[in-house]
């Protein structure tokens, strides 16, 4: 322990040294510039608060004024008959509310009588209890008034709810030069208190010995009416606004501002820097007591080799800690030598099936590559299919049992005759991890017999646990080197290959090819153009318009998804919507539709306008999204009942119960719901009645197709159109691009239209512009 007792001592040494060196630094910074910070940060804050009271102070005379010179408060207080009071009663409420509500810190805005009596009371929130019918601080206002400026009185008055700067104002009556009453307008100072604090600084007023602020801010700070903040525990700094009456500016001495923050950060950066010069000198220390016999040592390391190691010998530093070192190594590498076999072995096989894993089959592929004249081999690529429901059902056991069980027979479908020492005339069965496998098949043999004969021996059941279970497998296959010669591709494309058998309905095989890699390209392209657009903001709401066939009228409105690519091109939502929905950006495109759709109600400020969005079932069994929809809506001050989510009848039929317990739901708070392309799939009457959608959308095959107003297809549209009214739906014809389509759906009673023959989506300034050439249009029908 020589070496390690000789560097503690001497880092010890030093690291004490420059610590205490730090810590006085560091205090004598705090002492010198606290103080200095704190009255400047003070003083600006109180500088801030007193322009704005006195703002405040300013804005309520001029209101009084304002207020006093009405001619409707002179009537009121002049007028003798009852009716006409009442009359002008209700104006003056409405005026003092506009003022109330302009001027968040007032309490109370009302009329006195000269016997103290209130005559009218408005309040910036209601009390409970019983209005007060007297003013008891009318009769101070002579005595115990702050000031009186300008033929106002301002003085402090105590409620129930708050303390209060009230201001006086005599209506006079000009005949006889006596007042009629006064009008009194309430400053609520706990509100400016709470207005004007932070986090750092508390704003309040002192009177009569006593702080006035708001109950949360001095719940906060710890801080009651009658503290005396000349104590330790405080700093402050106050104005005088009126006589004896003070505004000020208090801060807990425990507080550190950013600049003393500042300080204590440059002082930790002299530790830093004394640090450096710690590890300088501990540098060279090292280099002589540590990292030369070190050095020596490495060296023996170096040259050591497991497969032929000799014991070595390190005379130089017996006296250290080295001689004992080398010891261990000697001993340490007979051990590696014994254990090395294993490890590789281990490292190269599966632990549960016992075949080679992917780290084999990369060396299996790099082998074969390095020999001469390298064969074509095929690399096939295996999934099971509903392996992940046995395992929920049946629990990991019995999962990995079934790996086992699937192993033995995919290793009995390939040729495994290990009597040829050829080993390239043997296939190979790899678990690549979970419930992937991968099969490298050598020189001749054929990947669609072998395919075929694993899809056809897993087609039995395997007993399992006293249980017959049934796993079916797609498979992808790649060929080396038609495909490509590298291990990673080679798996890659096998893999490709395999999702595409999955697609084609599974317990299959597919062979790779360029077209599937150019699709998975073009995936790839689209999926990082949506996430691209999230990112700068290339999503649009395209509106397309629903029109009354009968008189030209804009009647509702389908906001549209639109993404364009870097270059301004628009990509078709069917290739991006699918895609958003797999990698779970649909929600964020939904939010975008909705923020853009509140945008354009807000400007038409139409409430009887609907806009449709589109959503899935999904979004709507997720309450975030109904609720950061809200959110929107509630923002743009625009009604839930202008919104009507759109679902389309083939996502309704895959989850009934839940889709329409979420639908009762979202309806509970006013949005409206439309099924959409009713009739474009598994269409059924009893869907309508089930679900009490608001509006039902007829798919354009109703109309596009050559037979579309034959008898049956009439008989049909007739059918739902009878039944929508009766459950009291609003019907929607889409697609309709002709002239001779819109007079078909009208002589059928549907009269709201959606297609290209109105419009089709378009940007939102085109829409807007649109919008209003239809409502002046008919503002002037209905003018003349």
């Amino acid at each position: 322990m020589k070496l390690q007792n000789r560097f503690i001592t001497n880092i010890g040494f030093l690291v004490g040294i420059i610590s205490l060196l730090c810590i006085f630094f560091i205090q004598k910074n705090i002492r010198q510039y606290n103080s200095e910070q704190l009255d400047r940060q003070l003083s600006a804050q109180l500088t801030t608060s007193s322009d704005y009271f006195n703002e405040v102070i300013n804005n309520t005379q001029s209101n009084l004024n304002l207020i006093g010179q009405n001619i409707l408060v002179q009537d009121y207080l002049a007028a003798t008959q009852v009716d006409h009071k009442q009359y002008a009663q209700a104006l003056i409420v409405r005026l003092f509310n506009q003022y109330i509500t302009l001027n968040d810190v007032y309490s109370e805005i009302s009329i006195i009588l000269p016997d103290g009596q209130e005559a009218i009371s408005v309040q910036q929130t209601p009390s409970e209890n019983e209005p007060i019918s007297y003013d008891s601080s009318l009769a101070r206002i002579e005595s115990d008034h702050l000031e009186y400026i300008n033929n106002i009185s301002f003085l402090l008055e105590h409620t129930q709810e708050d303390d209060r700067l009230a201001a006086y104002y005599p209506i006079i009556s000009i005949p006889q030069q006596h007042p009629l009453g006064f009008l009194k307008i309430s400053i609520s100072l706990p509100l400016i208190s709470n207005k004007l604090s932070s986090k750092l600084f508390i704003i309040g007023f002192y009177y009569d010995s006593k702080n006035i602020i708001d109950d949360t801010i001095s719940a906060e700070f710890g801080l009651s009416m009658t503290d005396n903040l000349d104590s330790k525990d405080y700093f402050y700094q106050q104005n005088e606004i009126f006589d004896d009456f003070y505004i000020r500016t208090i801060r807990k001495v425990d507080v550190l501002s950013a600049e003393t923050k500042a300080l204590i950060l440059s002082s930790w950066l002299y530790i830093a820097l004394a640090i450096i010069l710690i590890v300088l000198i501990s540098i060279i220390i090292l280099r002589k007591t540590i990292l030369e016999p070190l050095d020596l040592f490495a060296g023996l390391v170096e040259r050591s080799d497991i497969y032929s190691h000799k014991p070595e010998k390190f005379e130089k530093f017996n006296d250290y800690e080295f001689k004992a070192l080398t010891r261990s190594l000697n001993k340490l590498m007979v051990r590696l030598q014994r254990s090395s076999d294993t490890l590789k072995k281990q490292a190269l096989t599966d632990e549960l099936t016992g075949l080679p894993n992917r780290a084999a089959f990369y060396e299996l592929i790099e082998i074969h590559k390095k020999r001469d004249n390298p064969d074509r081999l095929s690399v096939m690529f295996l999934d099971l299919d509903g392996f992940k429901q046995i395992n929920d059902n049946y629990g990991h056991l019995t999962g990995d049992l079934l790996l086992k069980a699937v192993a033995e027979k995919l290793k009995s479908c390939i040729r495994r005759d290990y009597r040829n020492k050829d080993s390239s005339r043997r296939d190979t069965v790899i678990r690549l991890g979970g419930d992937e496998f991968a099969i490298i098949i050598n020189k001749d043999s054929q990947a669609d017999v072998v395919a075929n004969k694993i899809i056809n021996e897993l087609r039995e059941g395997i007993e399992i646990a006293n249980h017959t279970l049934y796993t079916g497998v797609s498979i992808g296959i790649a060929i080396y080197p038609d495909h490509t010669i590298d291990p990673e591709l080679l798996i890659q494309y096998a893999d490709i290959a395999m999702y595409d058998a999955k697609r084609n309905g599974k317990m299959r095989y597919s062979f790779f090819s360029e077209e599937l890699a150019e699709g998975e390209r073009e995936k790839m392209s689209i999926e990082t153009a949506i996430r691209q657009g999230i990112q700068h903001k290339r999503f649009f709401a395209y509106f397309q318009p629903k029109i009354n066939c009968q008189t030209g009228e804009i009647v509702g409105v389908e906001a549209l998804a639109r993404l364009k690519d870097e270059h301004g091109n628009l990509i078709p939502p069917s290739s991006f919507v699918p895609l958003a929905h797999e990698f779970g950006m649909l929600d964020h495109i939904t939010l975008t539709m909705a923020e853009q759709t509140c945008q354009m109600l807000q400007i038409i400020q139409n409430p009887e306008l609907v806009i449709s969005l589109n959503i899935t079932p999904s979004q709507l069994n997720d309450s975030k999204l109904i609720v950061d929809i809200r959110k929107i809506i509630h923002r743009y001050r625009v009604f839930t009942r202008q919104i009507e989510f759109e679902i389309t009848e083939e996502e309704l039929i895959n989850n009934e119960l839940e889709t329409k317990n979420n639908l009762d739901f979202i309806r509970q708070f006013g949005f409206k719901t439309a099924l959409d392309d009713f009739g474009a799939g598994y269409s059924s009457l009893g869907y309508l009645k089930k679900f009490q959608f608001d509006t039902l959308k007829l798919d354009r095959a109703f109309i596009s197709t050559d037979d579309y107003d034959s008898e049956a297809s009439i008989a049909v549209i007739k059918s739902i159109k009878t039944l929508a009214t009766t459950l009291d739906m609003d019907i929607v014809s889409e697609g309709v691009e002709t002239q001779r389509q819109v007079d078909f759906v009208e002589s059928l009673g549907i009269h709201i239209i959606q297609g290209y023959y109105y419009s089709k989506p378009i940007p939102a300034a085109d829409f807007l512009k649109m919008y209003e050439r239809n409502t002046k249009m008919f503002t002037e029908q209905s003018n003349s």
